[in-house]
């Protein structure tokens, strides 16, 4: 009996997390059609990104690879490092090993090349 009210519980609460993320999620959607700035778009995309990483691969690489677009459209660097980082976490989490390496590494290229990330001494 209580290895069933366990279960329950569980159902339950994943389905109380799954339902506030799918809020967000709209939430966010519907900052992106209203009139808001380039940066304010790239934040909001990798907001997204980070929303699906632990659900929707296709979806983090979606969102993140739109931030990626915009971002170097106006030189934001640490959001395109940002959304490298997502990119690469996702890929580990669903086993594509491969992809995450050549990820981060880019990412770290791009850190150095515009120091946005300091090495330490």
């Amino acid at each position: 009996m209580k290895k069933i009210i366990i279960l329950i519980t569980i159902c339950v609460l994943n389905y109380c997390g799954f339902a506030q993320n799918q809020k967000k999620i709209d939430s966010l959607q519907s900052v992106l059609k209203s009139r808001i700035s380039d940066q304010e778009k790239v934040e909001t995309y990798n907001l997204l990104a980070r929303q699906y990483s632990d659900s929707d691969s296709t979806q983090t690489y979606y969102y993140a690879n739109q931030a990626i677009q915009i971002a170097k459209k106006i030189n934001d660097y640490k959001s395109i490092v940002k959304s490298f980082d997502e990119i690469g976490w996702v890929s580990i989490q669903f086993g594509n090993f491969e992809k995450a390496n050549q990820t981060y590494q880019d990412m770290i290229a791009i850190s150095k090349k515009t120091s946005t990330l300091r090495e330490k001494p």
